[in-house]
């Protein structure tokens, strides 16, 4: 159990509301500091990346432990899709990002609030460079929680749109305690122990046992492959599975709204994966953030994510097979 935030775990259900967890930040900061020393990691932007999900994981790991989460005031619905809303819980995150960089880390710039559709601005360390902008998913698989679905993920994302340039991103599965930190040619895979105060550098071999295994979201499910996905997810931890080669890919038919699609595109090819949409084409992903600065900016983008070009031309072409020829489809996939 986490230290510093084992009393969330105490808290009677129906107390459990932002303002009793915002108490929790402090000690899950403290925590995410100590763990990011023994990371190796050069940038500042690298340090504050892994600093915000760990510190954010901390807090999120003893809240879904709990068995009727659903039923606390954290858990409410604050509007957004029906079939994936934003929650209150959707605000830790963003407030520890804030708690951060109240120390002026970064330099100014910009953080994108999902359940508000917006940009907003935060001020920084001066700086002879851009501003930058951040994206932040503080915990994608919110939804599956009330029926004991186990995907969820905390991820964060800082690029100089500017300059066409990625800083920094980080994701921490929440379901095996894994933390992927990304720095400009580098990447680190760490494996966190109980508490978040002692990581243990994995060196990933990427195995290429059975990259036909692949996921996709069941509610965003077409005709496209027979039978069901090896796994019902897209985001942190699909792109974590990828990564290590235990999925061969990752896809979203229907199309991921820009500022998911975003995030696991750009850190997917910042980690060496093969990213495209169904064509095979590219995405300029540092226009579609500046596109996104628009109001009402909703688009949304179909996306492949594969675990090396082989298994995503494999991928691809079986796609293009089961398309032109449904009625021929087996049970059997990517042979």
């Amino acid at each position: 159990m986490r230290e510093g935030t084992k009393w969330l775990s105490k808290t009677p259900i129906d107390r459990l509301s932002l303002d009793k967890v915002t108490r929790s930040y402090n000690a899950a900061l403290e925590m995410a500091e100590k763990t990011v020393r023994g990371c190796d990691l050069e940038t500042v932007e690298g340090r504050f990346a892994a600093k915000q999900v760990i510190a954010t994981a901390c807090v999120l790991k003893t809240l879904i432990a709990r068995p009727v989460l659903f039923l606390a005031p954290i858990y409410r619905e604050t509007g957004g899709p029906e079939n994936n809303p934003h929650r209150v819980i959707d605000r830790v995150g963003q407030d520890l990002f804030l708690q951060l960089q109240s120390e002026r880390i970064l330099s100014g710039g910009s953080l994108y609030i999902e359940e508000n559709h917006r940009w907003v601005r935060f001020e920084g360390r001066k700086s002879e460079g851009s501003a930058v902008t951040v994206n932040i998913d503080t915990l994608d698989g919110t939804s599956g929680i009330n029926v004991g679905k186990r995907d969820q993920a905390s991820a964060i994302m800082i690029t100089d749109v500017e300059r066409n340039r990625f800083l920094a991103g980080s994701i921490v599965s929440l379901v095996d305690d894994a933390l992927l930190t990304i720095e400009p040619g580098r990447i680190g895979f760490y494996q966190l122990r109980e508490g978040y105060r002692k990581v243990d550098p994995q060196n990933v071999q990427r195995s290429r046992k059975d990259l036909s295994a692949i996921a996709t979201l069941g509610r965003h499910m077409t005709k496209v492959i027979p039978g069901p996905p090896d796994l019902d997810t897209f985001g942190g931890y699909g792109l974590h599975r990828v990564f290590t080669g235990s999925l061969g890919t990752m896809f979203d038919a229907k199309g991921q709204i820009w500022y998911e699609a975003v995030m696991w595109g750009l850190m997917g090819e910042q980690l060496g994966l093969s990213v495209s949409d169904f064509q095979n084409r590219p995405y300029d992903w540092y226009q579609i953030l500046r596109d996104s600065q628009q109001q009402d900016y909703r688009a949304s983008f179909p996306l492949v994510i594969s675990n090396n070009e082989f298994a995503h031309y494999q991928f691809l072409d079986q796609l293009e097979q089961w398309t032109n020829n449904p009625t021929n489809i087996s049970d059997e996939r990517l042979n």
